[in-house]
């Protein structure tokens, strides 16, 4: 993390002098390196396992078990349809075993029913895989992972590092 001032975990251990915590589901850290405050506000805090709230929440869910940190995914990205709660890494993991997907994306959109849409991004060989696709969440996951949208795209937006930028996905055409 860039407010961290460099890795602060390295195989799952956190370095000498960090802390790591998990409050609610979130990973809090607290590290001599953590950076002051943003350009134009204050850093965020939180109160921590110790109940002082010199702790910073760093929006990351994961988990810390015998001084071992796991991280499991951004807080922000998970999708939230009629109170069933999906990551969209393990959605896209599942869809990208269907023969023929190359390459997909899985983001949520507004929905007035159910909170949140599931919208699946895919680059295919050509052809259009919605069954498959929508059979594959199902098994993998269960019926609330259904993509109720499915978008055949010629690229998925991703970092230079390779990550997918999951804020360009919404309006993806």
């Amino acid at each position: 993390m860039t407010e961290t001032g460099s890795g602060i975990v390295y195989n799952g251990a956190p370095l000498p002098g960090v802390e790591v915590a998990a409050m609610d589901g979130e990973l809090l850290v607290r590290t001599p390196t953590l950076f002051r405050s943003y350009r134009d506000a204050p850093r965020p805090a939180a109160l921590g396992p110790d109940g002082r709230d010199d702790w910073f929440p760093t929006g990351d869910a994961g988990s810390v078990k015998n001084g071992r940190v796991s991280v499991r995914g951004r807080l922000g990205s998970v999708i939230n349809s009629g109170g069933e709660k999906l990551w969209p890494e393990d959605l896209e993991a599942a869809l990208a075993t269907v023969a023929g997907v190359r390459d997909v994306a899985v983001t949520g959109i507004a929905d007035p029913e159910w909170g949140e849409g599931v919208v699946a991004l895919i680059v295919s060989n050509g052809e259009h895989l919605d069954e498959a696709l929508r059979d594959a969440a199902a098994e993998a996951i269960g019926p609330w992972a259904k993509p109720k949208e499915i978008r055949y795209v010629t690229a998925i937006p991703r970092t230079g590092n390779g990550k997918i930028r999951r804020g360009d996905l919404a309006n993806l055409r």
